[in-house]
C-alpha cells in the first residue's frame, strides 16, 4: 500500500470521527394521533376505535371540540396535561 493511500485512509477516518449523528425527526400531530390516539378515538377522531368498546366511557369525538368550544379548535397549549 502506497503512503499516500494511507494517509488517504486515515483522513478519512479521521473525517468519519468528527460526523455529527443526525437527531431523529420529529413526528407530526398525524403521527402521534395515528400513534396514541387512534386506537380508542378511531382514525377519523369520532370516538369509535378498536379499544373504545373496552372503556368504561367512550372516547370523546374529536371531530366535534370546535363545534363545542365556541368554534375554535382548542390549542394545544390549552389542553391540559395529564
Amino acid at each position: 500500500m502506497q503512503p499516500s493511500h494511507v494517509l488517504i485512509a486515515i483522513a478519512c477516518l479521521a473525517l468519519a470521527a468528527c460526523m455529527v449523528p443526525m437527531p431523529e425527526p420529529v413526528p407530526t400531530g398525524t403521527e402521534d394521533f395515528a400513534t396514541y390516539c387512534a386506537v380508542c378515538h378511531g382514525d377519523c377522531g369520532k370516538g369509535d376505535g378498536a379499544l373504545a368498546s373496552t372503556l368504561d366511557r367512550r372516547p370523546a369525538d374529536q371531530t366535534r371540540l370546535a363545534a363545542r368550544n365556541y368554534g375554535v379548535f382548542p390549542a394545544s397549549n390549552a389542553i391540559p396535561k395529564i
